[in-house]
């Protein structure tokens, strides 16, 4: 395995460290695809695979909807319902002066307008109303399954790169973790250009394994977890000025790559 080593200054500017874990902390790992899972990712059984930043499995494309492609399925939901509503609208006209006038074959014709027209309303607007909710999803960084979800997360918080010196946080399954600023989470999904937010040629921004926390609650977790390390009265973290969780050790430590990769990703994302 390549191993890396990491200076006390590289530590402390990437220091402390929270991830999505198992209540005992381990990292979630599954077992189908014999994989870890990054914070975000599920295992979708009809497509037998880990999807990053999964969404929900959308049989409209066959496929899961994630992180590679949850901007191109919201446009394709927004201009499949705003078409549906243009078709109604511009097919209304014609059969309310066909039926005012009888210029048209009133059982054949006209019955085929106001039923495309009745369609094509029904149709356009549950689908302009589903594409909605995902925007509103997009505005709150959030994923349907992460909205629907009824059970707590739980938070690995490391203290340092030891692995062995860190603290589980349980977070109630309301706060949404990863929510910030509107326009940061739209820039996310939908890219730093604005000629290509309703275009589908570019996805959003990382690489959909590292995802930046909400501020407030990233405080928020740390400040539990130290409360927590210090409730426990184990040597060296039991004072309590957090001294002891602030200084680094004086030594160069080795590292495992993927953890390694993890930080790197966190601190390099604005």
């Amino acid at each position: 395995m390549a191993i890396r080593y990491i200076d006390v200054q590289d530590k402390m500017d990437v220091m402390p460290v929270i991830s999505v874990s198992r209540q005992d902390g381990q990292p979630k790992y599954c077992h189908m695809c014999e994989c870890y899972k990054p914070d975000r990712a599920h295992h979708c059984k009809e497509c037998n695979a880990c999807v990053l930043k999964m969404d929900h499995h959308c049989p409209w494309v066959n496929g899961c909807v994630g992180f590679r492609n949850y901007k191109f399925f919201f446009l394709f939901v927004l201009y499949t319902g705003c078409y549906g509503l243009w078709v109604f609208v511009s097919s209304l006209p014609l059969v309310v002066t066909g039926i005012r006038d009888m210029v048209c074959s009133v059982v054949v014709d006209c019955g085929y307008g106001l039923t495309m027209g009745m369609l094509a309303f029904i149709f356009g607007l549950t689908v302009c109303g589903f594409a909605g909710v995902h925007a509103y999803y997009i505005i709150r960084n959030e994923t349907t399954i992460e909205h629907l979800a009824d059970r707590p997360n739980e938070i690995r918080v490391d203290f340092d790169m030891s692995g062995q010196n860190f603290e589980v946080v349980s977070v109630p399954v309301d706060d949404n973790l990863w929510e910030r600023k509107k326009m940061e989470n739209w820039v996310s999904v939908m890219g730093r250009n604005p000629w290509g937010w309703f275009l589908p040629i570019q996805r959003g921004l990382g690489d959909g394994t590292v995802f930046q926390y909400n501020d407030y609650m990233f405080n928020t977790i740390v400040s539990r977890a130290v409360k927590q390390r210090q409730s426990m009265d184990v040597p060296n973290y039991g004072n309590n000025n957090n001294n002891n969780l602030q200084e680094p050790p004086h030594a160069t430590i080795e590292y495992e790559a993927e953890r390694l990769s993890s930080i790197d990703s966190t601190a390099h994302m604005t």
